[in-house]
């Protein structure tokens, strides 16, 4: 982002993706035999030299409209009578704070 060079470098970033309609049946039978397309958003802002001091701050977030979907099947049902689904991670956010001792990193060339 265009700001001033003694706030730091700040960077956004977005990672879409989106999975068309597939076949998730187990073996042993039809509980859910097509999973329904669907679409993940994450996302992330990474702030690097922060107000010109040595400290990288970021702040992420993975599924950010919180949908849920099934990634795939175990199938047990041979043997223990039962299938299971898994499904994906729900929501998730976090920040991270890293400090470089050393000083403000610059490029080698």
């Amino acid at each position: 982002m265009p700001i001033d060079e003694s706030l730091g470098d700040i960077a956004l970033s977005a990672t879409y993706s989106f999975n068309g309609q597939q076949y998730v049946a187990p073996a042993g039978g039809d509980i859910y035999p097509i999973q329904p397309s669907f679409d993940n958003l994450d996302v992330r802002v990474d702030w690097t030299n922060a107000m010109s001091y040595p400290v990288d701050l970021a702040f992420f977030m993975t599924n950010v409209t919180d949908n849920v979907h099934v990634l795939g099947s175990v199938d047990v049902y041979p043997a223990l009578g039962f299938s299971s689904l898994v499904y994906n991670p729900p929501r998730m956010y976090g920040v991270s704070l890293k400090y470089r001792f050393g000083g403000p990193s610059e490029p080698e060339y």
